[in-house]
């Protein structure tokens, strides 16, 4: 998957998650003051599990992101994959929540990798 994202803000791993074929991420954003552009609340990055390969992390094929565009209503689901990006219009809530967003981007994930996420690691706060 090749896909580049301009974060402007912080990413901080709020917790960690395994499936028998998958790794997966859940990182809060938090932005830098005064950033008009694309702003990106939360993002779940998943990658292959990869025996032996410490790298893997970084070679995401799936990302599912919460994400708030100049002009936009509120903030969106949209998925990152080999297809590109990818709106989530049919995915109405408060992405800005992080138990909402965990929950909803798990199931979406899940379901488009055909895996069971579990998770692995201690939360690292759960202020959203």
């Amino acid at each position: 998957m090749q896909t580049t994202f301009d974060i402007t803000g912080t990413v901080k791993r709020v917790t960690f998650y395994v499936s028998p074929t998958h790794g997966a991420t859940l990182n809060r954003i938090i932005p830098s003051p005064g950033s008009d552009q694309r702003q990106y609340h939360y993002m779940l990055v998943c990658f292959p599990r990869v025996p032996g390969d410490p790298v893997a992390e970084d070679q995401p094929c799936l990302i599912i992101s919460s994400e708030t565009t100049g002009g936009s209503e509120g903030p969106v689901l949209v998925a990152y994959d080999d297809t590109g990006r990818q709106i989530l219009r049919d995915e109405p809530g408060h992405w800005v929540e992080l138990d909402a967003f965990e929950r909803k981007a798990l199931s979406l994930a899940n379901e488009r990798l055909a895996t069971n996420f579990v998770e692995r690691a201690p939360r690292n706060g759960r202020d959203s």
